[in-house]
C-alpha cells in the first residue's frame, strides 16, 4: 500500500475513485487537487493505493472485500489515528461503511459519494460477464470503453484522463478481478450497524451505479443524510463538483482545528445559541431554514467537539464561554 496526506489536524480518510487509484496522477487533475486542499485547509487528508494498484507495492494484489477492509485498518492503525472520519467513492464506499459499522469508537463521520451497498444489484449477470472479459481482451479498449461510460457529460479531455488512469494504475488481470469483486459485494446487513453521522450524495443520470443503489444505501443508515445531486459523471471531480465540495465541507465541519482548540464553526455556534435559548431541535432547524437530520448532524459534531452529552451541558458551556 502506497500512503499520502496533505495537511495536519484530524485525519480524513480519502479515496477518490475507489476502482482504480494513483496517487500522483489523481494529484495532477486540477479539481481533484482543488477539493484535497480544500479539505486539508484544517485537517490532515489521508490517500492511498492498495497493492498491486496505483503506487501500491506491485508484488501483490488485494483481492477480496475484507482484505479491503483490513487495508483500512492496517492504515488508520498506521497514522497512529484514534479516529478519523472516511469518504469513499464508488468501490471504496462499501469497505468505508462495514468499517465504520465495525469500529464505530474509531470513525467520526463518514462521507459517501455515488456508491453502493450491493453490488449484485449493479449490472445484469451478462454484462458483468462482458466487462471481465473486455478487460481480459484487451485492457486499452476497455479503459476507453469504461471512460465512455464513466463521464459521459461531454467530457473529452475528462474521459481521456480516466482511461489514461486506468491505464497506468493496474493491469488488465487486476482489473478484471476487481470487477469481480464488485459485483459480489454484499454490506446490506452492515447498514443498520452504521451509527455515526453518513452523509451519502450521489447524481441522478448516474449510469456506472444508478441512483437508486444511492438512495438504497442512504435508505439503511440509520439517520443519514441523503443528498441527491444532478449529473451523470461518477466521478465526483467532473461535472458539477463544487456541489460535491461545497456539501463535504458543510457535512464535516471544522473537525480539524477543532480538534486542538474544540472551536465550533459559525453555523455550530449558531445551533449552539438557540439551544441555551431553549429551542427544540426542529424550532432550530426551521429558525435556520434546514432540515432536522442537519441540527441533529450539527448537534452530535458539538457534543463530540465539547465532551458533553447534554444540551444542558451545552448551554451551560456557552454561557460560561460568554461570561469569560
Amino acid at each position: 500500500m502506497a500512503v499520502g496526506s496533505v495537511g495536519r489536524g484530524r485525519p480524513l480518510v480519502y479515496c477518490e475513485t475507489g476502482f482504480v487509484t494513483h496517487l500522483e496522477v489523481l494529484w495532477s487533475q486540477p479539481t481533484n487537487r482543488r477539493f484535497i486542499e480544500t479539505l486539508a485547509a484544517d485537517r490532515r487528508v489521508v490517500r492511498f493505493d492498495h497493492r498491486g494498484v496505483g503506487l501500491g507495492d506491485p508484488s501483490g494484489c488485494v483481492s477480496s472485500f475484507e482484505e479491503r477492509v483490513e487495508v483500512l485498518e492496517d492504515l488508520i492503525d498506521g497514522i497512529h489515528a484514534e479516529e478519523v472520519d472516511l469518504f469513499g467513492t464508488s468501490q471504496a464506499g462499501p469497505a468505508m461503511v462495514a468499517y465504520a459499522a465495525r469500529r464505530p469508537e474509531r470513525v467520526g463521520r463518514l462521507v459517501l459519494f455515488g456508491t453502493f451497498a450491493d453490488g449484485r444489484n449493479l449490472v445484469s449477470p451478462a454484462v458483468a460477464q462482458a466487462s471481465r472479459q473486455l478487460c481480459e481482451a484487451h485492457w486499452g479498449l476497455a479503459a476507453g470503453t469504461l471512460a465512455d461510460v464513466w463521464v459521459p457529460d461531454g467530457n473529452p479531455e475528462g474521459r481521456q484522463f480516466w482511461a489514461r488512469l486506468m491505464r497506468k494504475s493496474i493491469s488488465a488481470d487486476r482489473a478484471a478481478a476487481m470487477f469481480e469483486e464488485a459485483f459480489a459485494i454484499n454490506v446490506l446487513d452492515e447498514l443498520p450497524r452504521v451509527s455515526v453521522p453518513t452523509l451519502v450524495m450521489h447524481r441522478r443520470q448516474d449510469i456506472t451505479i444508478p441512483f437508486e443503489r444511492g438512495r438504497e444505501l442512504a435508505a439503511g443508515i440509520p439517520g443519514a443524510q441523503f443528498l441527491p445531486l444532478e449529473g451523470g459523471d461518477h466521478l465526483l471531480y467532473f461535472g458539477d463538483a463544487d456541489a460535491v465540495i461545497e456539501a463535504t465541507v458543510e457535512f464535516l465541519g471544522d473537525a480539524g482545528s477543532a480538534l486542538e482548540g474544540r472551536l465550533l464553526t459559525g453555523r455550530e455556534q449558531a445551533v449552539v445559541e438557540l439551544v441555551e435559548q431553549g429551542l427544540s431541535n426542529a424550532e432550530i432547524a426551521d429558525r435556520l431554514f434546514v432540515s432536522r437530520r442537519t441540527i441533529d448532524a450539527h448537534l452530535e459534531h458539538v457534543r463530540r467537539k465539547l465532551g458533553v452529552r447534554s444540551r444542558a451541558q451545552i448551554a451551560a458551556w456557552n454561557a460560561a464561554r460568554r461570561a469569560s
